[in-house]
């Protein structure tokens, strides 16, 4: 069973977070990491990514641009709940919307909804080439139910490549989506989760080139 307890809370009022922060540890016992919308950083963020993040209304314009592109990056990859003044700040937000002033209860009751739909979602059995693949359990299973385990980085490869449906991902567009930041430094580090990953899903595949690589990019043969 998949156990949600790190939630992210990205606000300027620091006063709003303590308090929030406070609560949802006494009540679940969540374990809570405070973040300044202002101080936030694509790669941390996403390199150290929640089980679900709770935004609570932009502060700025340049923080609202900054953190709308940012979090449309990861809205597949983890729950997003957005706590909003008014109706005009959410028209281009991403994830869950829920109005302010806060009532508690009732945030934790969408809390528990959207980890539930979100498992749902994410915790089915995909169908890759000779495999049945599962996000939330970071595993390959083949025919015979032998098990592959794949690291949090070969998760999300494989999961942005299926969802492209077989088209040619170049590397930077990897980077940008699984990473969220684009660098020559990266490339490297790309091409060794994908060798790895290829590796793995090679030892059950041998009739199939199942993860294929291009010039400039990367695609599942589908």
């Amino acid at each position: 069973m998949v156990s949600f307890k790190n939630i992210t809370i990205i606000s300027d009022d620091i006063e709003f977070v303590e308090a929030l922060g406070g609560l949802l540890e006494d009540s679940l016992n969540f374990n809570i990491k405070k973040v300044n919308s202002e101080s936030l950083q694509t790669k941390d963020l996403i390199d150290n990514l929640s089980e679900i993040i709770i935004v609570d209304s932009f502060s700025s314009i340049l923080n609202k641009v900054f953190l709308t592109e940012l979090l449309s990056r990861i809205v597949g990859l983890v729950p997003i709940i957005y706590l909003y003044h008014s109706d005009n700040e959410v028209n281009d937000t991403v994830g869950s919307k829920l109005p302010k002033p806060i009532y508690f209860p009732k945030l934790l009751i969408r809390i528990k909804k959207e980890m539930k739909d979100f498992v749902i979602n994410k915790n089915r059995e995909i169908e890759i080439g000779p495999y049945s693949f599962n996000y939330l359990m970071k595993r390959l299973v083949t025919k015979a139910g032998s098990e592959i385990r794949l690291t949090e980085m070969e998760t999300k490869i494989l999961n942005f490549l299926y969802e492209s449906n077989g088209k040619l991902i170049r590397r930077d567009t990897l980077l940008t989506e699984v990473w969220g930041y684009k660098s020559e430094v990266m490339t490297h580090t790309l091409e060794t989760h994908i060798y790895r990953l290829r590796k793995k899903i090679s030892a059950n595949c041998i009739s199939q080139n199942l993860l294929v690589s291009e010039p400039g990019g990367y695609r599942l043969d589908l």
